[in-house]
């Protein structure tokens, strides 16, 4: 197990600003403790780290089978083009505010922004029941460290090639909110580097099968991005 030591390094509209330093640490984990940091406030001065045991896993069990079609009726689009999520609170997002989260996440990583992409669905909370968290009053958002974190590990052609997966592209993350309303298999396997528990989501479409992993944020009822891969078909 890894110490890692938050060091303040300024403040950002009103929170705490950390980096991560301690020898032997992934950027990877010096990333999503940075943002973690930042998004939530938190006053911490250390978290204890480890390596991150959901990225290359094989297939899960499902915990759970209630795939249904995508309902659009339950996701029109508004007046102004967007989508909304069947929530009920300024839950309305344009593909072009996922576009902005993926440019930023390639060119200006060090900038903090997230697109919240609505409530979660009472199927959800069902599952979520069933292992025993309580989702109501969560909402799903991608934020940029996220999203950089998914290309790092799992964007690179050649090295998903030789661990027979696809490497994830710019569609695979606009395909997020789709995933999260119409999954075919869901899991919570434990906790993850920064010791928050995860949601693993599959989903099958037509370019092969699609694992989606969001932490749970307490703090403020978010389900966030932590990484994503692909397997081939």
């Amino acid at each position: 197990m890894t110490s890692l030591l938050l060091v303040l390094i300024g403040q950002r509209q009103g929170h705490q600003v950390f980096t991560a330093l301690s020898t032997g640490v992934s950027l990877r984990d010096k990333s999503r403790l940075y943002y973690a940091a930042y998004a939530e406030g938190q006053d911490a001065e250390s978290f204890a780290g480890q390596d991150d045991p959901f990225a290359e896993e094989t297939a899960p069990e499902a915990l759970s089978q209630n795939a249904g079609d995508f309902d659009e009726e339950k996701h029109k689009r508004g007046a102004d083009g967007k989508f909304t999520s069947g929530g009920g609170k300024n839950e309305n997002f344009s593909e072009k505010d996922i576009e902005n989260i993926i440019d930023k996440a390639k060119n200006n990583p060090s900038e903090y922004e997230k697109v919240d992409l609505g409530n979660v669905s009472d199927r959800l909370k069902k599952d979520a029941l069933e292992s025993g968290f309580d989702l109501s009053g969560y909402s799903h958002n991608i934020d940029v460290s996220g999203v950089r974190c998914a290309f790092l590990e799992h964007g690179n052609p050649k090295t998903e090639e030789n661990r027979g997966q696809k490497a994830i592209t710019d569609e695979d993350i606009k395909k997020i909110p789709q995933i999260v309303q119409d999954y075919d298999y869901i899991e919570f396997p434990g906790k993850n580097s920064i010791g928050r528990d995860v949601i693993k989501y599959q989903k099958k479409l037509e370019d092969g099968t699609t694992f989606y992993v969001e932490e749970i944020r307490t703090g403020r009822k978010n389900l966030t991005i932590q990484t994503m891969y692909k397997r081939k078909s």
